[in-house]
């Protein structure tokens, strides 16, 4: 599923680069050479160990780049959830690649 986000976001024309310090962020997205959005991708976070680490990546970049706003996108999960300060958007890949 991170090849064909990936690929769409190329395919968008934007800038991309994974982030990694302690913790991992799968794509910073750049748009006229400005930060605008950190995307993790995973399955599912049902699982709590996996919806730690997701979010604890996310967090990081974030955090990193001065984001407000982050994004995970999952096979069919659909929340938004506020962690430290952050809103998380967690959608469905249908959903993101449909915007």
């Amino acid at each position: 599923m991170e090849n064909l986000i990936e690929v769409e976001l190329l395919k968008q024309g934007k800038k991309i680069f994974f982030y990694r310090e302690a913790v991992a962020c799968d794509f910073i997205v750049l748009e006229k050479d400005r930060v605008c959005s950190a995307v993790q991708v995973s399955l599912s976070i049902k699982e709590p160990g996996t919806r730690q680490r997701e979010i604890k990546g996310l967090l990081a970049a974030c955090k990193r780049f001065g984001l407000s706003k982050g994004i995970i996108i999952t096979d069919d999960e659909d929340e938004t959830l506020v962690e430290d300060g952050v809103e998380i958007e967690v959608v469905p890949a249908f959903k993101f690649l449909l915007d």
